[in-house]
């Protein structure tokens, strides 16, 4: 088994950049050029005493640029989008192809969901994403969002059934595609799967006896629940737990989503006080991390 390997040589520039290379055809030429069908022509292997040829110095240079320049392209660092002459070549790029997008000016890998993919992303950027053409390659990109209000300013109230989570503030967010609408607390992210985190300030569930209350994440796009959290108890008055939800969801296409919480009652001022510290009141968050 080998246990090491020699590094290449630093290819300053490709094979005969300087000869003025030219592009090797694809079919064979009836000559003594090479192609890539036959590479050397069979002419010349055949004496040239009888009838053979020798090969040209013009093609062999072609055939030195040709091995050597993506091999200059790749150590220089190139990596390598999509390009409809190559696609056309080969009948469309092969299922698991990845090649270089750039998506809201910035730079992402793709990888092709079928094979004989002829989908131009370069011409049409719907084609990742989609579900069935390129998706992104993820993994690492974080997204953190909170409710803040200045200080001295309080949660708001409950309302009796599912409320809505107000998320206002992006303090971080490095996954590509991912937004928060700062007037719906909706933020919308691309397919993949996430690591979820969401915890919020709940003063009270109820005034009067004892209730329970639960969190969730709500997918609109799909009308399903994609995670939820543990029933949170409350004693009439006595206060609660912070109402949290924690897991991992995977959501097949871009997805708007939403955070909410369960109350069995109206309570004023259940969505918290303000601490007036004179930093800025915080009542929820979400933190999410692509898996």
């Amino acid at each position: 088994m080998a246990t090491s390997f020699n590094i290449p040589q630093a290819l300053a520039q490709p094979f005969a950049n300087g000869a003025t290379p030219s592009d090797i055809p694809n079919a064979p030429t009836g000559s003594n050029d090479v192609s890539l069908t036959e590479g050397l022509p069979p002419v010349t292997s055949e004496p040239l005493d009888t009838s053979g040829l020798p090969v040209k110095r013009t093609s062999m240079n072609d055939l030195g640029f040709l091995a050597t320049s993506a091999n200059y392209f790749d150590q220089i660092g190139g990596v390598y989008t999509f390009r409809q002459d190559v696609s056309t070549a080969i009948g469309g790029y092969p299922l698991g192809a990845k090649l270089w997008a750039v998506i809201n000016s910035k730079n992402v890998i793709v990888v092709s969901l079928k094979n004989n993919n002829n989908d131009n992303f370069v011409l049409t950027p719907s084609f990742i994403g989609n579900g069935t053409s390129w998706q992104v390659v993820r993994g690492g990109g974080y997204l953190h969002v909170r409710d803040e209000k200045p200080s001295g300013t309080n949660g708001g109230n409950l309302s009796l059934g599912f409320n809505d989570w107000e998320l206002n503030t992006v303090k971080k967010n490095t996954i590509t595609g991912a937004s928060l609408d700062a007037l719906t607390g909706v933020i919308t992210l691309p397919a993949g799967t996430y690591k979820v985190k969401a915890n919020r300030v709940i003063y009270q569930l109820a005034s009067t006896a004892a209730h329970a209350g639960q969190a969730e994440i709500y997918n609109i796009t799909t009308s399903t629940t994609e995670a939820y959290g543990l029933c949170t108890s409350d004693y009439a008055g006595y206060g609660c737990p912070s109402p949290t939800v924690t897991g991992e969801i995977t959501l097949a296409a871009t997805s708007e989503i939403k955070v909410r919480v369960y109350a069995p009652q109206a309570v004023t001022g259940g969505k918290g006080y303000a601490s007036n510290s004179g930093n800025p009141e915080v009542y929820a968050e979400i933190e999410i991390e692509e898996a």
